[in-house]
């Protein structure tokens, strides 16, 4: 990565070229793809570079219908089945193959080093995990999380349910490393611990917290700043997601974004799929020039950014300005903040439930599901794992045709309503 970073801007054009090349070669002949694919598979990595923007957009419901898991398994040696959290209410599943698992490890530990991470710096967490929304974490991940916790290496949180007994909690693990830490999590939970230790007159020992990157949601200039004011540092931006890893991350002391090239290459379009102008948001399209399970070819992550004047050319966009989307509602339930991150994860593991929103009332709860052939049984094993989370409350839940849209056309997967 530093390397490509390194290059001159013609070089990188061709490198990135030959990339995108390579896998319309690998895709061109599945049997979902695009005509546009196999045409452009035959060019010269120049033209297919050039004419990238000229291909068709992919959506979450292009890999559920075109590509889905079990039509690219039997292609994929070694892959392995996943699913989004749906951020944006709809999960999606898909496969990465061996190279894709490990170009996600490498450029997450790349972006951890260039915002201040070291190895063996300890690092702890508040996200949430797989215990968190009773689904278990099965024996390798007891395995894992017992050799994190027991070299007090990586110490991951549950952090689904915020109340404040878990905030001072955090809090005293943070006061209690022996030497300086790095910290991350949800961007809305730290700003929440960060809230809460400032009201609480919680002091962290200066120099403690040595450096912090978000995750999961948008990250707010506020946010960044009450976290600064807890613990001395600000939140750095580090953007991801399920489907293709870290795309991009804020450099220690630096404001914009770099993207993480050449495993990933973005693109940022109207509405009309014309490139944005520097500084004007637009849709986000990724591209990932490693995975041969499922295709992310322009794919469309759900997500707006922009891109400041300089940080494009022939090669491509190489830095971000900022991302807007992925804003967490936060519900109010028995006492608790509930992220939406839990729901997200809940319903990925139900291949049948194509999009969701939840709806808190006081101390009930009203979930609308796009969910075709969803089993009986499955219902049941989702009010049992709501009851498990948090406790006994009413759960109505709806299976509908199709989920209503705010009024700009928006899914908006979690509601708080008054009452």
């Amino acid at each position: 990565m530093d390397a490509h970073r390194a290059l001159p801007e013609s070089e990188a054009a061709a490198d990135i070229g030959a990339r995108l090349k390579s896998q319309l070669e690998h895709f061109k002949d599945h049997s979902g793809a695009f005509p546009a694919w196999r045409e452009l598979a035959g060019a010269p990595p120049s033209e297919v570079l050039a004419a990238w923007s000229s291909l068709p957009v992919m959506t979450k419901a292009d890999l559920r219908e075109r590509f889905p898991v079990g039509a690219i398994l039997p292609r994929c040696p070694g892959g392995v089945p996943n699913g989004t959290g749906g951020s944006t209410g709809e999960p999606t599943r898909f496969v990465h193959d061996p190279q894709m698992l490990l170009s996600c490890t490498s450029t997450m530990y790349y972006a951890w080093r260039s915002m201040g991470w070291r190895p063996g710096m300890p690092v702890r967490a508040l996200w949430g995990a797989q215990r968190d929304i009773g689904m278990g974490l099965g024996w390798k991940g007891v395995l894992k999380q017992g050799i994190w916790d027991l070299l007090g290496g990586v110490r991951v949180n549950d952090g689904f349910a915020l109340d404040p007994e878990r905030g001072r909690a955090f809090l005293a693990q943070i006061a209690a490393c022996p030497r300086p830490c790095a910290v991350y999590g949800y961007t809305s939970l730290l700003a929440a611990v960060a809230r809460q230790a400032l009201e609480e007159g919680i002091r962290i020992p200066a120099g403690r917290v040595a450096t912090a990157w978000n995750g999961g949601e948008t990250l707010f200039p506020e946010q960044s700043e009450r976290f600064r004011e807890a613990f001395g540092v600000p939140i750095q931006n580090y953007y991801g997601g399920r489907e293709v890893g870290g795309m991009a991350f804020q450099r220690q002391g630096e404001v914009d974004l770099q993207v993480l090239r050449p495993f990933i290459f973005l693109e940022v379009v109207d509405a009309e799929g014309r490139a944005c102008p520097p500084g004007e948001p637009g849709r986000l399209l990724v591209t990932s020039t490693v995975n041969r399970g499922s295709p992310f070819l322009r794919y469309e992550i759900g997500d707006l950014a922009s891109h400041p004047a300089g940080a494009s050319g022939p090669s491509g966009i190489r830095r971000l300005e900022g991302i807007q989307g992925r804003v967490s509602s936060t519900l109010r339930l028995k006492g608790r903040s509930v992220s939406s991150i839990y729901w997200n994860h809940l319903f990925k593991d139900y291949p049948e439930v194509r999009a969701f929103q939840v709806r808190g009332r006081g101390d009930s709860l009203r979930i609308l599901l796009e969910a075709p052939g969803l089993p009986e049984a499955a219902l049941g094993r989702i009010r049992a794992t709501i009851a498990g989370f948090l406790g006994e409350l009413p759960v109505d839940i709806g299976l509908v045709d199709a989920i209503p849209l705010s009024a700009t056309g928006k899914l908006i997967h979690v509601i708080q309503e008054e009452g």
